[in-house]
């Protein structure tokens, strides 16, 4: 069932740098940080099969809390650019 004003799916998974907000991922932080310096935790990351995982190598998604209120945000890293993503702390 279809709601006015929904996003579909594929308005969610995508990410265009030229219209959307800038943020970089840090793996080894477990930190999503937004241009202006706000951060969010990385709760949990996922290789391909949905199960956890702690090696940078194997994660496809992550799962990210967004505060104040607790918002859970799925992240599918395959449709994120790689400069946005960082496996080693810096």
């Amino acid at each position: 069932m279809d709601r006015a004003g929904a996003a579909k799916p594929s308005e969610v998974l995508t990410y265009d740098p030229a219209q959307d907000f800038g943020f970089e991922i840090n793996l080894a932080e477990g930190t999503m940080t937004f241009e202006g310096g706000f951060k969010a935790d990385i709760t949990e990351i996922l290789d391909c099969y949905g199960d956890e995982t702690e090696d940078p190598e194997e994660a496809r998604y992550i799962i990210v809390e967004m505060p104040p209120d607790g918002l859970w945000v799925t992240i599918d890293l395959s449709q994120v650019g790689p400069q946005q993503v960082q496996a080693a702390p810096h």
